[in-house]
């Protein structure tokens, strides 16, 4: 996009709109690979962008753009209007980014302080599959503004096929999503059969009125912080790299924010004759939601 802008004989402008937390596959570097790639240009170009993103803030979960003030032969200016901090996906929901950020920060205080407030976006926590999709087809149906509703999972949550939910590749690849998000309340494919989950790479960007959250075994809350993990041959590994954890946060980051209306989260009961569903591991992440002010079910 550069090259072909540089190209242009008097002046070019390119207007970037860049989401944080958005990674979620190899080869995708988010805000900081335009900070990068701008540094490394033969042509200097002029640079404006929200203070946020030229200063460091962990605790908004930023990330910075350059690594230095101002790069060696490059303009760069702040500019506080140009940083869009209300999400508009829907009025309803408001909160529910800032929530989820606190969530996966792991500040429960935080993520309860914003559920004390009155809600007009429901969000509950269940343990039990049928009780979830119950919830979703009665606000579906009851809603005075008729929407879908649909199932969403993590990619890495491969052992939900116990449950008779299945992630894997093989399978989503061959899948029709299309018709997940568009075919008609009563068609098998349809999102509101409440059959088929849709990943983190099938939903990222698009929304659904009503969203059932799966959880995985790929993002467990142990005591005091999250554990990533990753399902390989007959059991889960720990991913500590910290471009593997990102990217299993910002996968959940991307399936919590789909709901436009309302969301339930699932978390599996787990077994005590399976280590690959152990139930201390989903009892401990249910305990932390419910710290984080999600009502159950």
């Amino acid at each position: 996009m550069l090259d072909v802008m540089e190209r242009c004989p008097d002046w070019a402008v390119i207007v970037a709109l860049v989401g944080f937390g958005q990674e979620i596959h190899q080869g995708e570097a988010g805000l900081q690979e335009w900070g990068v790639t701008l540094h490394n240009r033969a042509e200097k170009w002029s640079v404006s962008a929200s203070p946020l993103v030229l200063d460091l803030h962990s605790d908004a979960g930023a990330v910075r753009l350059f690594n230095i003030e101002s790069p060696e032969g490059m303009v760069v200016q702040k500019e506080a209007r140009l940083h869009l901090a209300t999400s508009i996906r829907s009025p309803r929901a408001l909160m529910i980014s800032d929530w989820v950020e606190a969530v996966l920060h792991g500040d429960s205080d935080r993520a309860r302080r914003l559920f004390q407030q009155p809600l007009e976006f429901p969000v509950k926590h269940t343990r039990d599959r049928e009780r979830a999709r119950a919830w979703l087809r009665t606000h579906a149906d009851h809603s005075p503004y008729p929407g879908n509703c649909g199932l969403v999972s993590s990619s890495g949550g491969l052992r939900l096929r116990a449950y008779g939910l299945e992630v894997s590749p093989a399978f989503r690849h061959g899948f029709p999503y299309e018709e997940w998000f568009l075919a008609k309340p009563g068609d098998t494919r349809s999102a509101p059969m409440l059959e088929v989950a849709a990943t983190e790479f099938e939903c990222q960007g698009l929304e659904l009125d009503w969203v059932g959250v799966t959880w995985g075994g790929d993002l467990i809350f142990d005591a005091t912080e999250w554990r990533t993990r990753r399902f390989a041959g007959t059991k889960w590994l720990n991913v500590g790299t910290e471009v593997g954890r990102r990217f299993i946060l910002n996968e959940y980051r991307v399936i919590l924010t789909r709901a436009r209306r309302g969301m339930i989260l699932w978390i599996p009961p787990g077994s005590a004759a399976d280590n690959t569903l152990a139930a201390r591991h989903f009892d401990t992440t249910a305990d932390y939601l419910s710290a984080c002010g999600v009502p159950l079910l």
